[in-house]
């Protein structure tokens, strides 16, 4: 199976907002109490069940209601395992989509490295913008039901197509060329000569 590269920017930046302010009105006779730490324990314990909340009610630009994530590592052939398995998880009576990504979205694992606009760019030369990347497979997009707001997918892609390619979040696209159209245009991951096109 082949893959080909992701990247963005960042993820909802609501998720890492700061919860709130905490206002406690107290009547003298208890205010001796806020010194004590069991309180500033319970603040604290309030203040992150509430980022927490919030968190959940981020929309996080993926499917995540019916979704069925496994880690494998085969050690054979793992192209032509990659590639029967998603043909055969496809197949599955219930199953809507089956893709493949490198690592997970907001978990650990996550990999950023420099990429450098190719071209006429918002970024002064020889600089980069930090983004993060995973590598995917042709069905992901579909089976996690991402938005594509512009352009294609890996989806019908040769091998050799999908390795100069890359898909790039819409504030990716924003600062690295401003409003110009991000479509057909280069980029360089990693500042290793390595030129991909983004489709």
């Amino acid at each position: 199976k082949h893959s080909a590269m992701v990247l963005s920017t960042s993820v909802s930046a609501a998720c890492f907002a700061p919860a709130a302010l905490l206002f406690v009105a107290v009547d003298e006779a208890h205010l001796l109490e806020l010194g004590r730490p069991w309180f500033w324990g319970l603040v604290g314990v309030s203040l992150l069940a509430r980022s927490f909340w919030r968190l959940l009610q981020t929309d996080p630009g993926f499917r995540i209601q019916d979704v069925l994530t496994v880690s494998l590592r085969p050690t054979n052939n793992p192209a032509q395992f990659y590639e029967q398995l998603t043909q055969r998880v496809a197949a599955l009576p219930g199953v809507s989509g089956a893709g493949l990504i490198s690592a997970l979205p907001l978990t650990s694992g996550n990999t950023s490295l420099n990429v450098f606009p190719q071209g006429r760019s918002v970024v002064p030369e020889g600089e980069s913008i930090q983004s993060s990347w995973r590598l995917v497979d042709g069905g992901y997009f579909e089976a996690m039901q991402i938005p594509l707001l512009r352009g294609r997918t890996f989806a019908g892609l040769s091998p050799d197509e999908a390795r100069r390619s890359v898909v790039i979040s819409a504030q990716l696209a924003s600062r690295l060329w401003g409003d110009l159209d991000p479509l057909g245009r280069m980029l360089d991951p990693g500042g290793g000569g390595r030129r991909l096109t983004v489709i």
